[in-house]
């Protein structure tokens, strides 16, 4: 293993307690605010983070150990993510083998730890699609700086970064609302997101960013109702848009990445 990967794994194993550390800091933090503040803004926000991390984290660690247990070949597409990720049929995206490594309100650290973990060392083409759980918890340059890392660790391999997709914010409540820390979750801030993520990847050759927002939203920029039940995650008919997508734009990396196309626009 050369020096530089040596200092990614070491970067990596440092984030390993990190998602821990997140939810007991967001519980103990929003009992704070409990106590201490009533208004119905402020108590929304409460509920939402403590009902939410608290879901996440008796479940995330048996979904992990689960995926440690599966093997990738050199074939393999790998999806790592959140719910929206989970959400995916890799049979749909990939005429080949695929596992499914999303887990349900992962956020960029999440999937940072989760991913020195796992066996990948032989897979050599990968989906990402993580961020909008970080939208409440970290601000926009923690976020890049945590793409950053994950950038850096996968850049070996062949690897399509699907955009933060964006919300109806009729439907998500969280959108309507300021979080405790200050942040916002709306479409405004996605979109500034997205523009810079994209702009991170393009200094790794073998990344493609792709953002199928176009494809998804209304005359008002947030997601169809159609397509999503929650105004986050989409629905059947949302997925097979966003499957189709992704298919097509990983077919598009992997011509650039094998040479047969210097440059797909």
């Amino acid at each position: 293993m050369c020096t530089s990967q040596k200092n990614q794994h070491k970067k990596i194993s440092r984030l390993k307690s990190l998602q821990t550390v997140v939810v007991v800091y967001a519980f103990i933090a929003t009992l704070a605010v409990i106590v201490l503040v009533a208004q119905p803004g402020i108590l929304e926000s409460v509920r939402f983070a403590v009902t939410h991390d608290i879901r996440v984290f008796a479940g995330y660690n048996g979904e992990m150990q689960a995926h440690k247990s599966q093997r990738s070949r050199a074939d393999t597409l790998v999806i790592l993510g959140d719910s929206i990720a989970r959400g995916l049929d890799g049979r749909q995206i990939y005429d080949g083998p695929s596992v499914n490594f999303g887990i349900g309100g992962d956020t960029t650290p999440g999937v940072a730890m989760r991913v020195a973990t796992y066996d990948i060392e032989q897979t050599e083409t990968m989906i990402m699609l993580v961020g909008v759980n970080d939208l409440a918890r970290f601000s926009d340059q923690q976020i890049l700086a945590n793409y950053r890392l994950l950038l850096e660790y996968l850049k070996a391999k062949k690897l399509l970064v699907c955009a933060v997709l964006p919300l109806n914010e009729t439907r998500f409540r969280p959108a309507r609302i300021t979080m405790v820390n200050g942040k916002r979750v709306n479409n405004v801030r996605i979109a500034e997101v997205n523009q810079q993520i994209d702009k991170l990847c393009q200094g790794y050759p073998n990344v493609r960013f792709c953002d199928p927002s176009r494809l998804m939203v209304n005359d008002t920029a947030n997601l169809r109702a159609e397509f999503t039940t929650d105004g986050v995650h989409p629905n059947q008919k949302g997925n097979a848009i966003l499957q189709q997508y992704l298919k097509d734009e990983l077919n598009k990396l992997m011509l650039v990445s094998s040479g047969l196309q210097r440059k797909i626009l």
